[in-house]
C-alpha cells in the first residue's frame, strides 16, 4: 500500500524502472479531489514517443512532450500503467489520509525490488488464514 497524507510537499515525478512489468493501483474509499491523487504522462514508458522524457523533471508540453494526465479514482476503480511509465502523486491539501493498493504483474521471477523491500509487509508472504482475516477486516471497512 501506498499512503499520501495531509499536507503532504510536491510531487516527485519518476519512473519505477525499466522492467516488463504492469502497474496497478487501486482506491477503497472515495476521496476528496484534492488529496493527492496520481498523475500520469502519457507516452513515456520504454519505446514510446515521449520515452526520453527526463524522469525525475515535470511534464514539459511547452517542449512538445506529452502534458501529465490527473487520474482521480474512485472506491473500486482501478488504473493500469506500464513500470515504466512516468509518474507521480499530487500533494495532498485534504484533511485525510489517501492510500492507493499497488500491485506490480509481470513474468514469472521478475520483482519489483524498486517499490516492494523484503523488510516491508508482502501479500505473497501471507498465509491463508492471513489473508482470511485480511478479508474480514476490509468486509468490516466497506
Amino acid at each position: 500500500m501506498f499512503w499520501n497524507f495531509p499536507d503532504s510537499g510536491a510531487s516527485h515525478w519518476h519512473r519505477d524502472g525499466e522492467l516488463p512489468l504492469l502497474t496497478a493501483a487501486t482506491v477503497a474509499f472515495d476521496y476528496p479531489e484534492n488529496a493527492g491523487h496520481l498523475q500520469i504522462q502519457p507516452y513515456t514508458h520504454e519505446g514510446a514517443l515521449d520515452e526520453d522524457s527526463e524522469s525525475l523533471k515535470e511534464p514539459k508540453p511547452e517542449r512538445g512532450e506529452s502534458s501529465a494526465v490527473p487520474v482521480v479514482l474512485r472506491r473500486g476503480e482501478t488504473v493500469l500503467f506500464l513500470y515504466s511509465a512516468k509518474h507521480a502523486a499530487t500533494p495532498n491539501f485534504a484533511d485525510v489520509e489517501r492510500c492507493l493498493l499497488y500491485s506490480v504483474y509481470g513474468p514469472v521471477g521478475t520483482r519489483d525490488d524498486v517499490n516492494i523491500k523484503e523488510s516491508r509487509p508482502s501479500l505473497s508472504h501471507y498465509t491463508k488464514s492471513d489473508a482470511e482475516l485480511l478479508l474480514m477486516l476490509a468486509d468490516n471497512l466497506a
